[in-house]
């Protein structure tokens, strides 16, 4: 796989998920009986992102753009699905602490229970950032896999 493909398998892979975030954001509005569609759903959610695409990667002003993404996200959900603000504001958090649950499961897994896959994912990602040969962090990995 050639490095020129990167920011397409980056590009499909932000598109896809706008499309699961509004899913789970829409699965949520309808356990709390909102009342429109999964387009509306996804209009609010697709919107209100772009001010964290723009500025997510300023330090501060990134984080700044995420909670006003989070802002904006609710008063379109609350709009589109005729919901309260509160409502909403939980419709557009719970994507958020779904991943951040998945992604905490997956390197728990990965560091007590699949040390050697972590250490092989920790050197692509590592050698992907930064283009080394073999980074510090996965010799630091290798010596404590033998040491187990």
């Amino acid at each position: 796989l050639s490095l020129s493909f990167i920011p397409l398998i980056l590009f499909a892979i932000s598109i896809a998920g706008t499309f699961l975030y509004a899913g789970i954001a829409h699965l949520t509005i309808k356990i709390l009986k909102g009342k429109n569609t999964f387009t509306q759903t996804y209009n609010a959610c697709a919107y209100s992102l772009v001010p964290t695409v723009l500025f997510a990667v300023i330090p501060y002003i990134g984080l700044l753009s995420i909670i006003y993404s989070i802002v904006l996200m609710t008063f379109g959900l609350s709009s589109y699905h005729e919901i309260s603000k509160g409502k909403a504001v939980v419709a557009a958090i719970v994507p958020i602490l779904l991943v951040i649950l998945i992604v905490a499961a997956l390197i728990f897994y990965l560091l007590f229970f699949d040390f050697l896959l972590f250490c092989l994912l920790l050197f692509l990602f590592s050698s992907a950032i930064s283009f080394s040969a073999l980074p510090p962090s996965f010799i630091l990995c290798l010596k404590l896999a033998l040491v187990k």
